[in-house]
């Protein structure tokens, strides 16, 4: 870990999210069910419930939710669910389309995006997507729409969370002292983490960045970053490519601002990033906005956020 983590050692839960039950809880005596479509969202949840309830996530580690179908397991997930957390803003929207009529009438669908009111003016917009007709079960914003990966910024987060815990509460009461004590702690380890990266980023000596498409776009405006360059304005479907224009903007980025990094992203083809190290002398290191329970360092949510913190710092601080 870098400096930052001899500064701030404390970290909030590290137990990854997890499906499997270890108590019973509720009135029934079974668990409560609640299903996220990210590992991320899943992670945040179970900041708030513990192991109190399940916390099943549907899109798995490695699997980007863009080109993702849902599974007979996620499916089951869902026909057992008492609350959906989904991040909205078209990411995932289709996941509620596509489970209609499994989700039990009952189950309460949450988004991020509408707990927050996002977007907001002055929001970072997304790039346009040429391959809506290609994939309608999963949408994607044309030019000028709100960037969907708004987990990745802690401020946003810590408004979902704040928003979360109340909506929670109507739905399990007997758990109302705990999601509130809970509900607090999160919200404040998410500020905790904001600052820590305020700390970090807004010192870089180098402010722009090349990354692999836009899913950092916020977290670096937050932080007096900028993102000269995206390798694709799209997220690559199966077999899907990036074009020599996206290659030789991203090369006249590097040439031009003196960049000594490229960031690419474990779910899709590092290739490209590997050809812009060969012609530029770039490094190649890896920013993750997903997560995975499985790899120390990404298992929770605040792990993935240090992690690549402290990527990013290594980055921007290359000589």
């Amino acid at each position: 870990m870098l400096v930052f983590a001899a500064v701030f050692g404390c970290d909030s839960r590290t137990t990854p999210p997890s499906g499997a039950a270890t108590q019973a809880s509720g009135t029934l005596g079974k668990r409560p069910v609640i299903v996220a479509s990210i590992v991320p969202m899943a992670s945040l949840v179970t900041e708030l419930v513990d192991d109190w309830a399940e916390v099943h996530t549907l899109i798995p580690p490695g699997t980007t939710e863009h080109t993702f179908d849902l599974s007979a397991e996620g499916m089951r997930a869902l026909s057992r669910a008492d609350v959906v957390v989904l991040v909205g803003v078209g990411l995932d929207d289709w996941i509620a389309r596509k489970a209609q009529g499994v989700i039990p009438p009952k189950a309460k669908v949450l988004r991020f995006a509408e707990m927050i009111h996002y977007p907001r003016p002055g929001a970072v917009t997304q790039p346009a997507d040429d391959h809506d007709e290609d994939h309608d079960e999963h949408e994607h914003h044309h030019r000028g729409g709100p960037n969907q990966h708004i987990w990745l910024d802690p401020v946003m987060a810590a408004s979902f969370i704040q928003a979360l815990g109340p909506e929670l509460e109507p739905y399990f009461p007997e758990r109302l002292q705990s999601l509130h004590a809970r509900t607090t702690l999160a919200s404040s380890n998410l500020l905790l983490l904001d600052r820590e990266c305020a700390m970090m980023l807004t010192k870089m000596p180098v402010k722009r960045m090349v990354t692999f498409h836009n899913a950092f776009d916020l977290p670096a405006a937050r932080y007096g970053l900028t993102v000269a360059a995206h390798l694709t304005e799209l997220e690559l479907s199966p077999g899907g490519e990036v074009s020599a224009e996206r290659l030789v903007e991203a090369i006249n980025a590097i040439r031009k601002y003196k960049l000594k990094a490229v960031y690419t992203e474990p779910q899709f083809p590092d290739a490209y990033a590997k050809s812009l190290s060969a012609e530029t002398g770039v490094k190649v290191l890896t920013l993750d906005p997903l997560g995975d329970p499985r790899r120390e360092g990404y298992r929770t949510y605040f792990e993935m956020m240090r992690s690549n913190l402290e990527t990013l710092y290594q980055g921007q601080t290359l000589r």
